[in-house]
């Protein structure tokens, strides 16, 4: 049985307009692709504010921003979409099942 969700945090992602990678926004403000270095913000107001400067500022960098719910359990966080989870681990599946990037 899944863990209960307590409460639900926001993380805000783009993708990084020079190769297409999934990035998530750090707490310094700058991007990074692993989920895990993702700034939780748990202040709805503060999301927008962030998304609003993400687009505004890093339009040059990154691309399609947006926030996306994730759900904090006692075991950690969990991101509640399927289409989030697809984005934090389909890079490698994908590139692996189209055997784009590896090697025969």
């Amino acid at each position: 049985m899944a863990d209960k969700i307590e409460r639900t945090l926001f993380v805000i992602t783009g993708n990084r307009l020079a190769d297409g990678r999934v990035v998530y926004l750090r707490g310094d403000q700058t991007w990074g692709s692993d989920f895990d270095a993702a700034d939780q913000l748990d202040d709805a107001a503060r999301r927008d504010e962030l998304v609003a400067w993400a687009q505004r500022e890093h339009k040059l960098v990154v691309t399609g921003i947006y926030a996306f719910d994730v759900g904090v359990t006692t075991s950690g966080a969990r991101v509640l979409s399927a289409r989030e989870r697809l984005r934090a681990a389909g890079e490698v599946s994908v590139r692996r099942r189209l055997r784009v990037g590896v090697e025969a």
